[in-house]
C-alpha cells in the first residue's frame, strides 16, 4: 500500500513552523469579495481545505493538533486566524 500527500514535516518542527506552512490554506477558505468597479457587483471565490495528522502511536498527532498549555496546536491556531481574517475583512 502507498500513499500521496501533500506535504510532510520533520520530527523536531514547532507548531508555530508548522502552522506557517498550512496559513496560506487558512486565508484559502475565507471568501474574497471583490468589487468590480465597473460593474459595481460583487465576486466571491471560496475554496475548501482540510488538514489532517496521520501517524503511528505516539508520534505527536494531537500535540501537532491541538497542543497542550502554551504550545498551541493548528486547529487552535488555524480558527484564530480565521477570526482575525473575518473580522479584517469585515473592516472594508
Amino acid at each position: 500500500t502507498s500513499f500521496i500527500v501533500d506535504q510532510h514535516w520533520a520530527y523536531d518542527m514547532t507548531q508555530q513552523d508548522i502552522f506557517y506552512e498550512v496559513e496560506p490554506l487558512i486565508a484559502s477558505i475565507i471568501p474574497l469579495v471583490e468589487v468590480l468597479s465597473q460593474t459595481n457587483v460583487l465576486h466571491e471565490q471560496v475554496q475548501h481545505a482540510s488538514i489532517f495528522s496521520y501517524g503511528g502511536q505516539g508520534s505527536g498527532k494531537s500535540f501537532t493538533m491541538h497542543g497542550f498549555g502554551e504550545y498551541l496546536g493548528i486547529s487552535y491556531r488555524s480558527v484564530q486566524r480565521m477570526f482575525e481574517l473575518l473580522d479584517f475583512q469585515a473592516m472594508y
